[in-house]
């Protein structure tokens, strides 16, 4: 194997790795998918407030993780119909559920 493919081989394996480490971090006891992290943005000519889905239909768990948050804390503001901080994707990022 040339050098140039097993350094791509082995750049694929760390970028997998990865990958598995943060979507494979769950916690057993929660519920999957019905999460969605957007950005809110305000629209400057109408005033409306819009939505722009970063993550669609995510788990709690992964949203929290992606969040850089306990996922307690989304699970307990989403429930009552909140939006979640989610400090890790932007300051005007939010998580909700479905």
């Amino acid at each position: 194997m040339s050098r140039f493919g097993r350094n791509l081989a082995a750049l694929t394996l760390a970028a997998g790795g990865a990958l598995a480490t943060v979507l494979g971090a769950s916690s057993p006891a929660v519920a999957t998918g019905g999460y969605d992290i957007v950005l809110v943005q305000k629209d400057v000519l109408s005033g409306n407030t819009i939505e722009v889905p970063i993550f669609v239909n995510i788990s709690p768990s992964l949203a929290a993780n992606l969040c850089g948050v306990n996922i307690d804390v989304i699970t307990v503001l989403t429930d009552d119909d909140q939006r979640a901080n989610c400090p890790n994707q932007g300051r005007n990022a939010k998580v909700k559920k479905h």
